[in-house]
């Protein structure tokens, strides 16, 4: 047998294989499964065979088996042994399929030397006032905070065992609420079945030591999840911007919160919009005489803050709901790689989407050294 025809066999026996199971439980066609082979041999390389025969039974189960036997084998260190056998480091992109997403971005874990956040990869292509709907899966970094079951907040995926949100989210907390996170979310409803969601407990939580409830000063706070969430194509860590980095003028803002200023009204899916982002000079000399109560913007503006706004015309904001989420920019990484760098999560407004009121946000940048001590920490 020729090596040509023996390569079409082999990939054919790969198709049926992975077909079988997986064709039954997401109705995918016989065409998208020979895809995905086909893929895995343009982001794996030649070698890429190997990697298929020791994961076959898994992509045979689907992505959650499939990503739990990778991270296992990240874990332990049995998938390095793959990487004396890569010819190259797999590129991940939103287009491929779970199963491809799964396997590249756990090779390039085990194998690539990474100088740069390998997440917060963008779409190849807002509850959130005059925004538009996300993909599914658009920003894994983004999860419901719940308590007693109910949406309450947004939050922010920092690694499998912390979350960031505002600290305002909890700061009417009792004792002996359940509060969760639940990550890998797109419904708003939350009595509809999603697959890759992942809801975890928090066991404790910690608002910033000099938080100050009536300005919104220092207003984060970070989780601590019972147990580690796994990484997924809808459910993954934020990147967080270097030291020294700038927001872009224009970024995204994404979350569950009502979608009118004057409505509790609320959204079927996670919502985002773009906005203009401000530092805390800025923002001051844009909008100090048309932020209501006139002559008041200048008390809650501090080195913590950013904000951003849809200009003076309003119309477009982040409102009640939104709290705790990603204010997230759109940068190159050092690979030259489209990503969303988090900058900010929202804090506060007093009327959103209003002509001239800006929308108020913690910066990150600023509280770098918090969220790394608290995530030593913790």
């Amino acid at each position: 047998m020729s090596a040509a025809v023996s390569s079409l066999v082999f990939q054919g026996l790969l198709v049926l294989l992975v077909v079988t199971h997986v064709q039954s439980q997401s109705q995918l066609s016989f065409a998208q499964n020979a895809q995905t082979i086909s893929d895995l041999q343009y982001v794996l390389g030649a070698n890429y065979k190997m990697f298929v025969a020791a994961y076959w039974r898994y992509m045979y189960g689907g992505c959650d088996p499939l990503a739990t036997k990778l991270s296992t084998d990240i874990a332990n260190g049995y998938l390095k042994s793959y990487c004396t056998y890569l010819t190259q480091c797999p590129v991940v992109s939103s287009s491929q399929s779970c199963i491809v997403q799964q396997s590249a971005t756990a090779v390039r874990r085990a194998c690539c030397k990474e100088s740069t956040c390998s997440y917060g990869l963008a779409f190849p292509s807002e509850k959130i006032i005059g925004g538009q709907p996300a993909v599914i899966g658009e920003f894994p970094w983004t999860a419901m905070l719940l308590l007693d079951g109910r949406l309450i907040c947004a939050c922010v995926i920092l690694d499998d065992r912390h979350a960031i949100t505002a600290a305002h989210c909890l700061s009417r907390l009792v004792g002996g609420e359940i509060i969760e996170v639940l990550a890998g979310r797109y419904q708003y409803n939350l009595t509809l079945k999603e697959e890759g969601n992942q809801r975890v407990k928090v066991t404790s939580y910690k608002q910033h030591e000099v938080y100050d409830y009536r300005y919104l000063y220092n207003d984060v706070a970070m989780l601590t999840l019972s147990t580690p969430l796994l990484f997924t194509a809808f459910v993954t860590p934020a990147c967080l911007p270097p030291r020294g980095d700038n927001p872009e003028l224009s970024c995204t803002v994404a979350g569950w919160g009502t979608i009118s200023s004057r409505l509790i009204l609320a959204p079927q899916v996670l919502m985002k919009v773009k906005l203009q982002t401000y530092n805390k000079t800025e923002c001051f000399n844009t909008f100090k005489d048309t932020s209501q109560p006139q002559g008041s913007l200048g008390l809650y503006l501090t080195d913590g803050n950013l904000c951003a706004a849809n200009g003076l015309l309003g119309g477009q904001d982040s409102c009640s709901g939104d709290s705790g989420g990603p204010l997230m920019c759109l940068k190159k990484s050092s690979d030259n790689v489209l990503r969303y760098y988090v900058f900010g999560i929202v804090s506060g407004a007093s009327d959103c989407a209003r002509p001239g009121e800006p929308g108020l946000y913690s910066n990150l940048l600023y509280y770098m050294d918090w969220i790394e001590t608290n995530l030593r920490s913790s």
